[in-house]
Protein backbone atom coordinates (compact mmCIF):
# COMPACT_ATOMS: atom_id res chain seq x y z
CA UNK A 1 0.00 0.00 0.00
CA UNK A 2 1.16 3.51 -0.78
CA UNK A 3 0.89 6.14 1.91
CA UNK A 4 -1.55 8.97 1.33
CA UNK A 5 0.11 12.37 1.46
CA UNK A 6 -1.48 15.76 1.69
CA UNK A 7 -0.85 18.25 -1.12
CA UNK A 8 1.95 20.66 -0.44
CA UNK A 9 0.74 24.08 0.63
CA UNK A 10 4.14 25.66 1.10
CA UNK A 11 5.36 27.59 -1.94
CA UNK A 12 8.95 26.51 -1.33
CA UNK A 13 8.12 22.82 -1.47
CA UNK A 14 5.74 23.21 -4.41
CA UNK A 15 8.19 25.28 -6.51
CA UNK A 16 5.36 26.80 -8.54
CA UNK A 17 3.48 30.04 -8.15
CA UNK A 18 0.03 30.48 -9.62
CA UNK A 19 -0.22 33.96 -11.14
CA UNK A 20 -3.10 34.79 -13.49
CA UNK A 21 -3.80 31.10 -14.23
CA UNK A 22 -0.20 30.48 -15.32
CA UNK A 23 2.29 28.39 -13.43
CA UNK A 24 5.71 29.96 -13.17
CA UNK A 25 8.53 27.87 -11.68
CA UNK A 26 9.80 29.73 -8.64
CA UNK A 27 13.42 28.68 -9.15
CA UNK A 28 13.53 30.16 -12.67
CA UNK A 29 11.69 33.28 -11.58
CA UNK A 30 13.99 33.78 -8.59
CA UNK A 31 17.15 33.37 -10.65
CA UNK A 32 15.89 35.80 -13.29
CA UNK A 33 14.90 38.31 -10.62
CA UNK A 34 18.33 38.15 -9.00
CA UNK A 35 20.06 38.55 -12.38
CA UNK A 36 17.82 41.50 -13.30
CA UNK A 37 18.46 43.22 -10.00
CA UNK A 38 22.22 42.70 -10.10
CA UNK A 39 22.44 43.79 -13.74
CA UNK A 40 20.43 46.92 -13.04
CA UNK A 41 22.53 47.75 -9.99
CA UNK A 42 25.77 47.30 -11.95
CA UNK A 43 24.37 49.48 -14.73
CA UNK A 44 23.38 52.17 -12.21
CA UNK A 45 26.68 52.03 -10.30
CA UNK A 46 28.68 52.25 -13.54
CA UNK A 47 26.67 55.32 -14.54
CA UNK A 48 27.20 56.97 -11.15
CA UNK A 49 30.90 56.17 -11.21
CA UNK A 50 31.42 57.68 -14.67
CA UNK A 51 29.63 60.94 -13.96
CA UNK A 52 30.43 63.66 -16.44
CA UNK A 53 30.36 61.39 -19.47
CA UNK A 54 27.47 61.47 -21.89
CA UNK A 55 26.91 57.75 -21.58
CA UNK A 56 26.56 57.96 -17.79
CA UNK A 57 23.18 59.68 -18.04
CA UNK A 58 21.83 56.79 -20.10
CA UNK A 59 23.33 54.21 -17.73
CA UNK A 60 21.73 55.88 -14.72
CA UNK A 61 18.34 56.10 -16.45
CA UNK A 62 18.60 52.49 -17.63
CA UNK A 63 19.63 51.26 -14.19
CA UNK A 64 16.71 53.03 -12.53
CA UNK A 65 14.22 51.58 -15.00
CA UNK A 66 15.80 48.13 -14.55
CA UNK A 67 15.36 48.37 -10.78
CA UNK A 68 11.76 49.51 -11.27
CA UNK A 69 11.19 46.49 -13.53
CA UNK A 70 12.67 44.15 -10.89
CA UNK A 71 10.58 45.76 -8.12
CA UNK A 72 7.38 45.41 -10.15
CA UNK A 73 8.31 41.79 -10.86
CA UNK A 74 8.67 41.14 -7.12
CA UNK A 75 5.36 42.89 -6.50
CA UNK A 76 3.71 40.62 -9.08
CA UNK A 77 4.52 37.59 -6.95
CA UNK A 78 2.87 39.01 -3.85
CA UNK A 79 -0.29 40.98 -4.54
CA UNK A 80 -1.31 41.03 -8.19
CA UNK A 81 -2.87 37.56 -8.14
CA UNK A 82 -5.45 38.77 -5.61
CA UNK A 83 -6.63 41.80 -7.62
CA UNK A 84 -10.17 41.54 -8.92
CA UNK A 85 -10.20 44.42 -11.40
CA UNK A 86 -9.16 43.51 -14.96
CA UNK A 87 -8.34 47.12 -15.76
CA UNK A 88 -6.00 47.39 -12.79
CA UNK A 89 -4.20 44.17 -13.73
CA UNK A 90 -3.93 45.31 -17.36
CA UNK A 91 -2.48 48.67 -16.29
CA UNK A 92 -0.02 46.87 -14.02
CA UNK A 93 1.19 44.61 -16.83
CA UNK A 94 1.58 47.57 -19.23
CA UNK A 95 3.60 49.53 -16.64
CA UNK A 96 5.71 46.51 -15.70
CA UNK A 97 6.62 45.71 -19.28
CA UNK A 98 7.06 49.41 -20.14
CA UNK A 99 9.79 49.75 -17.53
CA UNK A 100 11.40 46.57 -18.87
CA UNK A 101 11.23 47.93 -22.42
CA UNK A 102 12.95 51.18 -21.46
CA UNK A 103 15.65 49.22 -19.62
CA UNK A 104 16.15 46.88 -22.59
CA UNK A 105 16.38 49.81 -25.00
CA UNK A 106 18.96 51.62 -22.89
CA UNK A 107 20.94 48.41 -22.44
CA UNK A 108 20.97 47.64 -26.17
CA UNK A 109 22.09 51.18 -27.00
CA UNK A 110 24.77 51.56 -24.32
CA UNK A 111 26.19 48.11 -25.08
CA UNK A 112 26.53 49.19 -28.71
CA UNK A 113 24.25 46.46 -30.06
CA UNK A 114 21.72 48.80 -31.71
CA UNK A 115 21.59 52.37 -32.90
CA UNK A 116 18.67 54.53 -31.80
CA UNK A 117 17.15 54.76 -35.28
CA UNK A 118 17.22 50.96 -35.72
CA UNK A 119 15.67 50.54 -32.28
CA UNK A 120 12.93 53.05 -33.19
CA UNK A 121 12.11 51.21 -36.41
CA UNK A 122 12.10 47.76 -34.82
CA UNK A 123 9.98 48.80 -31.83
CA UNK A 124 7.43 50.54 -34.07
CA UNK A 125 7.12 47.52 -36.36
CA UNK A 126 6.74 45.12 -33.43
CA UNK A 127 4.22 47.41 -31.67
CA UNK A 128 2.03 47.61 -34.78
CA UNK A 129 2.37 43.86 -35.45
CA UNK A 130 1.44 42.99 -31.86
CA UNK A 131 -1.67 45.15 -32.04
CA UNK A 132 -2.72 43.81 -35.44
CA UNK A 133 -2.30 40.15 -34.51
CA UNK A 134 -3.34 40.13 -30.83
CA UNK A 135 -6.47 42.32 -30.85
CA UNK A 136 -8.54 39.94 -33.05
CA UNK A 137 -7.53 37.01 -30.84
CA UNK A 138 -8.74 38.76 -27.66
CA UNK A 139 -5.45 38.00 -25.90
CA UNK A 140 -5.72 41.03 -23.64
CA UNK A 141 -2.99 40.09 -21.15
CA UNK A 142 -0.53 39.31 -23.92
CA UNK A 143 -1.53 42.52 -25.71
CA UNK A 144 -0.92 44.57 -22.56
CA UNK A 145 2.49 43.00 -22.08
CA UNK A 146 3.47 43.47 -25.75
CA UNK A 147 2.21 47.07 -25.81
CA UNK A 148 4.12 47.84 -22.64
CA UNK A 149 7.36 46.22 -23.80
CA UNK A 150 7.40 47.64 -27.33
CA UNK A 151 6.04 50.99 -26.11
CA UNK A 152 8.91 51.15 -23.64
CA UNK A 153 11.38 50.35 -26.41
CA UNK A 154 9.76 53.06 -28.55
CA UNK A 155 9.99 55.69 -25.81
CA UNK A 156 13.58 54.65 -25.04
CA UNK A 157 14.53 55.02 -28.70
CA UNK A 158 12.91 58.47 -28.85
CA UNK A 159 14.87 59.50 -25.76
CA UNK A 160 18.04 58.16 -27.33
CA UNK A 161 17.43 60.02 -30.59
CA UNK A 162 16.85 63.23 -28.64
CA UNK A 163 19.98 62.51 -26.61
CA UNK A 164 22.08 61.97 -29.75
CA UNK A 165 20.70 65.13 -31.36
CA UNK A 166 21.21 67.21 -28.22
CA UNK A 167 24.80 66.12 -27.72
CA UNK A 168 25.64 66.43 -31.40
CA UNK A 169 24.78 70.14 -31.22
CA UNK A 170 26.11 70.99 -27.76
CA UNK A 171 29.72 70.65 -26.58
CA UNK A 172 30.33 67.60 -24.42
CA UNK A 173 31.73 67.55 -20.92
CA UNK A 174 34.59 65.36 -22.15
CA UNK A 175 35.92 68.09 -24.47
CA UNK A 176 34.97 66.36 -27.72
CA UNK A 177 32.03 66.88 -30.02
CA UNK A 178 30.81 69.91 -31.91
CA UNK A 179 32.17 73.35 -31.18
CA UNK A 180 28.95 75.25 -31.87
CA UNK A 181 25.88 74.96 -29.74
CA UNK A 182 22.32 75.00 -31.04
CA UNK A 183 21.87 78.64 -29.95
CA UNK A 184 24.82 80.02 -31.88
CA UNK A 185 23.54 79.29 -35.37
CA UNK A 186 23.39 82.18 -37.82
CA UNK A 187 19.86 83.17 -38.92
CA UNK A 188 18.94 82.16 -42.44
CA UNK A 189 17.98 85.12 -44.63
Amino acid sequence: MTPITAPAVNLCSDLTLHVAAKEVPLMYSTIMLVLMTLGSLLFLIDGLRNRGKRRAVLEILGGLFGLLFAALDMYKHTVVASWQSRGLVAAYYVGWQFSGGVFAGMLLYVAGLMRASVLLTASTVFLVAANVFLIPRHAIRLLCMADGLFGGLLIASLILIWFEHHYRQAPTLEGGGATKSAHSKQPVS
